[in-house]
């Protein structure tokens, strides 16, 4: 039979398993542990007490033995006997006789008593009756002596030999001397026994306590293991839809700027109306790329103050029309004025999402009928983790990308929480509630994506996300986010933001006067005194949308220098060429990306304005990036570019779509 090198290896691994959701029988072997500890000195106390009373008897029998000779010898009751017999005029004799009688009496009984404390049946019947006979002889003398008898009558009366008293009590001695040599071999074999079992209980309790350690470890290591293979898992689907997405919002960016000018020219309305719903749909696949981006890389956003009471009458608008009759939704505020700080279309998103999960949980259980949405003021800049361990969800471990918690806001955290009273979640189902593409929803209604997005966007919006969760409990979400400054001003919520629609920029300048970057020759104004038109170096990897960016910048009446990777845009930059903007996208080949790009160019024109368009941009723009620019997702609609160019432009002045300047 072959063995499996791999088996300790496993049975450790099911162990900690166990372990690890077994939080019961992790405190059964602690409190299994404090019981035995508590048993020894119990054990202890009274081995001690049944000890001490064979201590007592073992040391007072050869006092007791002692005080018995001294009792019957020459100078107690055999002396005082014969004194009485042959001082019959002395009457102190007898009562001396009968007093010493007595304590033999009484010394014998103490004999016997002390014996049974050592397990030891001592026979005083042999001299006790030896010595009931001279008493019985002591009065007969007494009466002999009143009754006129001589002394030698009277010893000829009651005479008894002293050699059988001398023998009962020899006996009686070497009895108890055995006695007292069995017990002490008893008491040396006892005591080693309470060492060995008093040694043998506190290794059992160092074996216990070493398990509990070592169950502690396997478990904390297993629910790492856990959480890194979930992070690994997480991190290669992350890149593989990342560069997809990537790829993607390159060819939909194409797409919609082709559509976007074919628009712009004069066209049957039938032709029209057929690229409108192109470009919608166009913008359907930029939110699907967005959510996978959201998915495999959390996004900052765009992170502003969000009303929470505006934001959950928002929620209640539309989940009212998805939830059945019998579920209903609560808001809850634990104060008027509560604030977020976080991108309002992501926040409405993950909460909408939520409260559908928890609809979807309690339809499909038939269990529970009330979603409670709460926000209340959290102190401290983590999460809550009271209550038991075995019901929270494991986290993937972050990152060192920037997908870390941030753990850190101006005006501290709000909690907010979305609770049902469903059937909860099982501990399998507890274990892979944050995997991608896990779900216990039919094939045809969940792609199991929904609450990695919504932890994705907590850990990007500076938060944290936990899950409590057990059988017939219910289940709760928890989303810590970073608290916005007031609620003075009116906030749009994400919703009016999405619906409203493209709209035109809404400052436009007065007059073109164009800023030259120090140390710059700037651009020459052209013959005739009129305005130089602005330069803007474009540096786009995907032809197709150079070319089209290209066009649509030209139209607007900018000048543009295009660059197919960042290698050849630096080369341009420090070749002479002149331009007042840098608009880069940011994944390009070539080993310079967008962020090197601006990085070595504001080196030579520190003032140079900058701005990212990617189709794959992640939190690295609030960590490690050295230039900090707006960064524009593509496919950005013309008119959110141009608004882009004229913030980074104040002094520029733009012309309506379709009409270059001149």
């Amino acid at each position: 039979m072959s063995s499996d090198p791999e088996s300790p290896k496993a049975g450790l691994r099911h162990l900690a398993r166990f372990l690890s959701d077994a939080t019961g029988a992790r405190m059964g072997i602690l409190v299994f542990a404090l019981i035995c500890m508590l048993l020894i000195p119990g054990l202890t106390l009274l081995g001690r007490d049944h000890q001490s009373d064979s201590e007592i008897a073992a040391t007072g029998l050869p006092v007791a033995l002692q005080d018995l000779e001294r009792a019957l010898g020459y100078d107690g009751f055999i002396h005082h006997f014969k004194n009485a017999i042959l001082r019959p005029d002395e009457g102190v004799y007898h009562d001396l006789a009968v007093e010493d009688y007595e304590t033999a009496l009484e010394i014998l009984r103490d004999i016997q008593a002390m014996g049974l404390a050592i397990d030891e049946r001592f026979d005083i019947a042999a001299l006790e009756g030896t010595l009931a006979i001279y008493r019985e002889n002591l009065d007969a003398a007494r009466e002999a002596q009143l009754a006129g008898l001589s002394i030698a009558e009277v010893d000829a009366l009651v005479r008894t030999p002293d050699a059988e008293a001398a023998a009962d009590l020899d006996r009686l001695h070497r009895s108890v001397t055995a006695g007292l040599t069995d017990w002490l071999a008893r008491d040396f074999t006892r005591s080693r026994i309470q060492l060995a079992a008093l040694s043998g209980m506190l290794f059992l309790i160092a074996v216990v306590l070493l398990m509990f350690l070592v169950a502690t470890h396997l478990a904390r290591r297993e629910r790492e293991r856990q959480s890194m293979e979930l992070h690994d898992r997480l991190a290669s689907l992350g890149q593989l839809t990342s560069g997809i997405a990537h790829d993607v919002n390159n060819l939909l960016a194409t797409i919609y700027y082709a559509v976007d000018l074919t628009l712009g020219e004069t066209i049957p309305d039938t032709s029209r109306k057929f690229l409108t719903s192109a470009q919608r749909a166009v913008e359907r696949g930029q939110n699907l790329t967005a959510r996978l981006l959201a998915f495999s890389r959390p996004q900052p956003g765009n992170a502003q103050t969000v009303e929470v009471a505006r934001l959950f009458e928002t929620i209640k608008e539309l989940a009212a029309p998805q939830l059945d009759e019998g579920i209903r939704l609560r808001l809850s505020e634990e104060s008027a004025g509560l604030t977020l700080h976080c991108d309002p279309a992501q926040v409405e998103n993950a909460l909408l999402n939520l409260v559908l999960n928890s609809r979807d949980a309690i339809k499909m259980s038939g269990q529970g009928r009330l979603i409670t949405l709460n926000a209340r003021i959290h102190e401290g800049d983590q999460l809550p983790h009271h209550g038991r361990d075995g019901d929270k969800v494991i986290h993937p471990l972050p990152d060192e990308a920037g997908a870390r918690p941030l753990r850190a806001s101006e005006h501290g955290y709000l909690l907010i929480s979305v609770r049902d009273d469903g059937p909860g979640m099982p501990a399998d189902v507890r274990k892979r509630a944050l995997e991608p593409f896990f779900t216990t929803k039919a094939s045809q209604n969940g792609s199991g994506l929904g609450l990695s997005i919504v932890y994705g966007f907590a850990q990007s919006a500076g938060g944290d996300m936990q899950i409590r969760s057990a059988p017939k409990e219910g289940t709760e979400v928890q989303l810590m986010l970073p608290r916005g400054q007031s609620a003075d001003q009116p906030l749009p919520s994400a919703t009016a933001e999405r619906t409203a629609g493209r709209g035109p920029i809404s400052a436009v300048m007065k007059a073109v006067e164009k800023r030259v970057p120090e140390g710059s020759a700037g651009p020459v104004a052209p013959a005739g005194g009129a305005a130089p038109r602005t330069t803007v170096l474009l540096a786009e990897d995907e032809p197709g949308l150079r070319e089209l960016l290209t066009v649509t910048l030209e139209q607007k009446g900018f000048e543009v220098i295009s660059a197919e990777d960042g290698r050849q845009a630096l080369q341009l930059a420090t070749s002479g060429e002149h331009f007042d903007l840098l608009l880069t996208d940011i994944v390009m080949p070539g080993g310079i990306d967008g962020f090197e790009l601006a990085r070595s160019v504001r080196e030579s024109f520190p003032d140079l304005p900058v701005l990212y368009l990617t189709g794959n941009a992640g939190p690295i723009l609030s960590t490690q990036v050295a230039v900090k620019a707006p960064v524009l997702r593509k496919p950005c609609p013309p008119d959110r570019l141009f608004e882009a160019i004229a913030k980074a432009l104040p002094s520029l002045s733009l012309a309506p779509m379709g009409q270059p300047e001149t």
